[in-house]
């Protein structure tokens, strides 16, 4: 059995045993774990053992006293027969909480005056004991006594006095150690290495730094020398020569100082209680305690009133409730209505779609394309022949010199430019330019293909149904024209009822021998079809392709070259297009690089998908009772036995998807069916992952809301730096503490050298209602710096930057952006902002935005309408990104310790938070922005403009330290498609690509 040492520490309440238990338990000295919650009079914890605590408590009651009781416990109380349950109680816990521990520690104020019954368990479970008597000076403990629990001095110092005169009586001829707790506060290292020398123990860890941070200044209650005035000089007496003799004992033990204690000892115990020494002290007592009852019968009266308005208050709201029903009737009716309306509205816009496109590409428009030209030409000139202009460039000259007005100039030509090339820039005219297969590309990839080391065998998958006889044949052909060769394509006819559909298939089977066919004899709907198409296939990849749609003929080999660069490749995916009855392609959806998160609000893998078939195989194939989203439940299941990063996008368009009468491709309402069981394969990958995230609709039709779970509310520290501007700070603070329902937070505001009194005097009141804490950066502003020293000043799990020009609009925004911050894979959370004229401010931070010459980083859907879902709803979904602004940013304080906080050498003002993210992104870290956080931002309402004269100088320094650290990853965003425009932004198309 393991030889064990249990080290009690000792001390009256109130008196510092929490701070040197905990430091015991930091150098080694086992604790338990089942403890006393910590509270407003201990944010620190107790380190008291629950179940110790109940024992003693129990025995007290039994005795006839209590911890507050001064009365001196009768010799051998712990004798009795009536005191064994309880002694059998404590040998229970320590048998069950530290039976294998050599050294364990054991904590409780109330243990003082139990020691007697604590020596004999040792002794029977052939413990030895050791003691700490931790102690504090007597007029400290009696104001922290009157504060907490508001005794009267004379009760407070008895109390003191009885405590540690039985503590120290009874531990007398045992091991121990006295310690004075503003001595640990002063020097914890000597104490308690004088402790340990005196115990004859040794410290097994060493934490020195986690003690210093769990030594903190206001750990230090009150220091008070000089005792309470009373009316008892008996009792201020006992008090004084007690103190004096521990402070003895502190340094070391003889027979006079304990003969003095006994004497006191001996002294109280004699006296009557009822004498005039003590009737002061019971009189207070008495008054306290009818003070209190006072307080219960007020207290309860004005609970019975808030019951009986609560009452009153119940009976309102069951009526709104019902009337709320009859609403929500008349609401869903309504709701019907206008989706028949948007049904037929969808329906009309496909049609005017199909009709535009057929106008872009008629005779004449292109011949009326000159007259549009100058037109815009005219437009975007007059201002060269405007006399105002000429003045208005003088006065900038003046004042700015000749490169601000040369750059006012070129930002005017380039948005001339711009008008000028939008005219040409349609998607007809991207096609013919950089999306047509010329005799000259095609010999180029035909070479590429000679010269691939692997030339895998690729099995193209269709399920076909009674499919319209041309576009049946022309998906075929679009396989079987492919420049790559080595395919089969494998089809399953789904048990057709139209005699076309077999003939169809058999001529091409005939024809060439890469054709593989299957003809079911029922019909099972396209999973089983699928199933049935999966079964022929042999290749080592898989691509799924629908039996009206179309593959460019160098789509299979770019999908070849993708594994040939990744051949630890599992899944695949490429950009698509629409094509509609008449073969004109449009609608182009260029997609970021794999996101997890974007997938969850919808399925961005769809076309043209390709998996490693051993991978579908391990899953099972398709799954009956999945039909329409069949795809997207495979896809969630081979997530769940691959790697991220075994998942490849290649921006380029590799799949035509047909729109027509009924088709997905023309409107999502056309399925429901597939909506419904998107959502059900997606709540069935949450129950395999474990993960308790709820499933809402999105804001878009087809679209999911992820509601993250949030077990408890970590506590978050939301730091808003400052300089004057006090009604930006009010109208913020104010909208948080209004709007906000996430309860554990606190708000620290910095004051970055204030000289307006009215902001003086808002500081003053924040403090002096507790709304927040006020700490002072007296330098030049440093956005970077306030708030990594800010940072350093919170316990607070969660930090959340904000600057003083937000106004909180939802109130989930925090529990919405502390949601997706406590997700493991999750580095930093933005939000959505808007400016006041609800336009879009930031939805997330793209890359290589800007100027062609110097590109860092720029604001997606900037100015875009505030419900304006954005490129295919991307301003609508919550989704993985390269950065978000720290304007309204979230993050564990975990994650920006690690990352190292802002940098505040190099990026004082500008892109610190583009940096963070970006090397948060470097740790393995993901960045999300939501759009269910909602914020007004008034941009940098008091800090200014980077392009004002004193500051430009610093701003164009920043750019070039991020273009020299970043280099091309700024030009190569990966959730920001390269044939999308970096330039202009806002996902117009790039004239050329990137690729």
């Amino acid at each position: 059995m393991t030889k064990q040492t249990a080290l009690c520490i000792l001390g009256m309440h109130r008196s510092g045993t929490s701070l040197i238990t905990g430091i015991c338990n930091l150098l080694g000295v086992e604790i338990g774990s089942d403890f006393l919650e910590a509270n407003q009079d201990n944010e620190k914890g107790f380190w008291e053992h629950r179940a110790v605590i109940e024992t003693h408590e129990d025995l007290l009651k039994h005795l006839g006293s209590g911890w507050d009781d001064t009365r001196i416990l009768p010799e051998n109380w712990q004798h009795g027969a009536e005191i064994k349950p309880y002694k059998e109680k404590l040998k229970e816990i320590i048998a069950r909480d530290f039976t294998n521990c050599k050294l364990w520690g054991i904590k409780d104020p109330r243990m003082m005056r139990l020691i007697p019954l604590w020596l004999d368990v040792f002794a029977e479970t052939k413990i030895t004991p050791a003691f700490i008597i931790a102690w504090r000076s007597a007029a400290s403990v009696a104001l922290s006594l009157e504060r907490r629990d508001g005794f009267y001095p004379e009760k407070s110092l008895l109390l003191w006095a009885v405590y540690n005169l039985e503590a120290e009586r009874q531990t007398r001829g045992k091991t121990r150690v006295f310690v004075e707790y503003d001595k640990v506060i002063e020097n914890w290292w000597a104490e308690f290495s004088r402790a340990a020398e005196t115990l004859g123990i040794s410290w097994p860890a060493d934490a020195e730094e986690k003690i210093n941070q769990l030594i903190t200044p206001e750990l230090k209650h009150h220091t008070q020398r000089e005792l309470p005035e009373t009316h008892s000089t008996k009792i201020r007496s006992w008090a004084e020569k007690t103190e004096h003799a521990l402070k003895l004992l502190s340094h070391s033990e003889s027979l006079e100082i304990s003969a003095r204690l006994d004497a006191i000892y001996n002294e109280i115990a004699a006296v009557d209680k009822d004498s005039r020494e003590f009737s002061s002290l019971w009189y207070k007592e008495a008054a306290r305690l009818r003070g209190k009852l006072n307080d219960s019968y007020t207290t309860v009266h004005e609970r019975n009133l808030t019951i009986g308005e609560l009452g009153t208050e119940l009976h309102e709201r069951n009526l709104a409730f019902i009337k709320a029903n009859e609403d929500l009737t008349k609401t869903n009716e309504d709701v019907a209505l206008l989706t028949r309306r948007t049904n037929d509205l969808v329906a009309a816009i496909e049609q005017l779609n199909s009709q535009l496109a057929a106008i872009f590409s008629s005779i004449s428009w292109r011949i009326t394309r000159p007259l549009r030209m100058a037109k815009r030409i005219w437009r975007e000139s007059q201002f060269i022949f405007v006399p105002h202009s000429y003045i208005h460039a003088w006065r900038v000259y003046r004042h700015f010199g000749f490169s601000v007005v040369a750059a006012h100039l070129g930002q005017r030509l380039r948005r001339m430019k711009n008008h000028l090339v939008s005219g040409r820039k349609d998607y007809p005219r991207w096609i013919s330019l950089y999306d047509t297969m010329t005799l000259e590309r095609r010999q180029i990839i035909l070479g590429r293909i000679a010269g691939l080391a692997q030339k895998p065998l690729i099995s193209v998958v269709m399920p076909v149904y009674n499919a319209e006889e041309s576009w049946l044949s022309a998906a075929i052909e679009s396989v079987l024209n492919q420049l790559y060769p080595t395919i089969e394509l494998c089809i399953a006819d789904d048990y057709s009822t139209k005699p076309h559909v077999r003939k169809i298939l058999e001529r091409y089977a005939a024809k060439d021998s890469r054709v593989k066919l299957v003809f079911r004899a029922t019909n099972g709907h396209i999973s089983e079809a699928s199933n049935s198409a999966l079964a022929l296939a042999t290749g080592e990849f898989i691509a799924l392709m629908d039996h009206d749609d179309v593959l460019p003929e160098h789509a299979l080999y770019y999908i070849a070259e993708e594994i040939n660069a990744h051949p630890d490749a599992d899944l695949i995916y490429s950009d698509e297009d629409k094509i509609d009855s008449e073969g004109r392609r449009f609608d182009p959806y260029f997609k970021g690089d794999f996101d997890i998160d974007a997938l969850f609000a919808r399925n961005i893998f769809s076309h043209l998908g390709v998996y490693r078939r051993a991978l579908v195989e391990k899953v099972g194939g398709f799954r009956k009772g999945f039909e329409g989203s069949q795809d997207y439940d495979l896809l969630l299941r081979c997530l769940l036995l691959t790697d991220r990063r075994k998942i490849w996008h290649i921006p380029r368009i590799l799949y035509h998807w047909r729109a027509i009468s009924g088709s997905t491709a023309a409107t999502e309402t056309n399925k429901d069916y597939a909506l419904k069981n998107a959502k059900k394969a997606l709540a069935e990958y949450f129950s395999v992952t474990g993960t308790q995230a709820k499933i809402e609709n999105g804001m878009l039709l087809g679209f999911n809301r992820i509601v993250w779970p949030l077990a408890a509310e970590p506590k978050a520290a939301i730091i808003i730096p400052t300089r004057n501007g006090v009604e930006l700070l009010r109208k913020c603070i104010e909208s948080i503490k209004e709007k906000t329902v996430y309860g554990n937070y606190e708000i620290i505001v910095v004051d970055n050298q204030s000289d307006d009194p009215e902001t003086r005097k808002y500081f003053a009141e924040l403090e002096r209602e507790i709304m927040a804490k006020i700490i002072p950066y007296d330098a030049p502003f440093n956005y970077s710096a306030i708030n990594n020293m800010a940072a350093k000043k919170t316990d607070a799990e969660i930090l959340v930057f904000m600057n003083n020009d937000i106004e909180i609009i939802s109130p989930g925004w925090l529990r919405e952006m502390a949601a997706h911050a406590v997700r493991p894979d999750v580095g930093a959370v933005g939000a959505k902002l808007y400016y006041p004229n609800e336009t879009i401010q930031h939805g997330g931070v793209m890359l290589g935005f800007g100027s062609p010459k110097d590109p860092v980083a720029g604001h997606l859907f900037h100015t875009l309408p505030r419900n304006h879902p954005g490129y295919f709803g991307r301003a609508v979904m919550a989704q993985a990104l390269s950065g978000v602004t720290a304007a309204l940013m979230v993050m564990r304080k975990s994650v920006f310790e690690e990352i190292g906080g802002f940098d505040e050498k190099n990026l004082p003002v500008a892109f610190n938070d583009v940096d963070i993210c970006l090397r948060i992104a470097k740790h393995s870290y993901r960045i999300v922005w939501t759009p269910y956080a909602e914020a007004y931002h008034h941009e940098s309402a008091t800090r200014g403009n980077d392009l004002e004269k004193d500051k430009i100088a610093r701003f164009r320094g920043e750019i070039g330290y991020m273009r020299g650290k970043w280099g091309k990853q700024l030009d190569c965003d990966p959730y920001y498609n390269p044939n999308l425009d970096l330039e202009h932004g806002n996902f117009t198309l790039a004239f050329p690509p990137r690729i």
